[in-house]
């Protein structure tokens, strides 16, 4: 669940992109960075590591609008692909609120996909978070490629249970917006369940 912060009347929802290395997370959240208005973002921060990055920012998503008198802000973070990186992957999963699984629809990533997501499962569970409830969005990212994985080999293979997906090719910028805006539906769809089963607790 969001964090609050009750002096600025501001609800903090906690979104990690997660996918195998060159899958696209970067250029995810660099799209979004870009496309995002100035005045509703913080800075694009990036933590170098010998291979990838972990790029970090904050923003208030005008969509949104209040939330029970609450502004929604999303912190977004991606994190790096390559395995050796797990105690990092871990740290950014702790208290998250939603997740964006980019995969990458280059023929031959399909294992790297597949262990990715067994991964993501795993550390989730490890740190007490259920991955059967948490707001997970499957992105299906490079669909520009000529010879792409067809979706619904991605689909049968690493969301069988049909949880929201998008196709995207996120250099180009399309569908960058829409999957965050996924995930997001999915966490306030989320914490309105939960404020509607406090009521009927309440009134029981």
């Amino acid at each position: 669940m969001p964090y609050v912060l009750p002096k600025s009347q501001t609800l903090c929802f906690k979104v990690v992109y997660y996918g195998p290395g060159r899958s696209g997370k970067t250029t995810n959240m660099e799209r979004l960075h870009a496309e995002t208005p100035e005045e509703a973002r913080g800075k694009l921060l990036t933590l170098d590591t010998d291979e990838e990055r972990t790029l970090f920012f904050d923003h208030f998503p005008a969509l949104v609008g209040k939330l029970g008198g609450y502004r929604v802000k999303l912190h977004l973070y991606s994190v790096p692909g390559q395995s050796f990186y797990n105690n990092t992957r871990k740290a950014l999963l702790q208290n998250v609120d939603g997740v964006v699984f980019v995969a990458d629809s280059d023929p031959g990533r399909e294992e790297a996909n597949l262990t990715a997501l067994q991964n993501l499962f795993e550390n989730l569970r490890r740190l007490g978070h259920d991955p059967e409830t948490l707001p997970i969005v499957f992105q299906w990212n490079k669909r520009d490629l000529p010879n792409a994985t067809p979706i619904k080999t991605l689909e049968a293979m690493l969301n069988p249970d049909r949880r929201p997906s998008i196709a995207t090719a996120a250099h180009l910028g399309k569908g960058v917006m829409e999957t965050r805006n996924l995930v997001l539906r999915g966490m306030l769809k989320q914490v309105r369940e939960h404020q509607e089963a406090d009521r009927v607790v309440q009134t029981a």
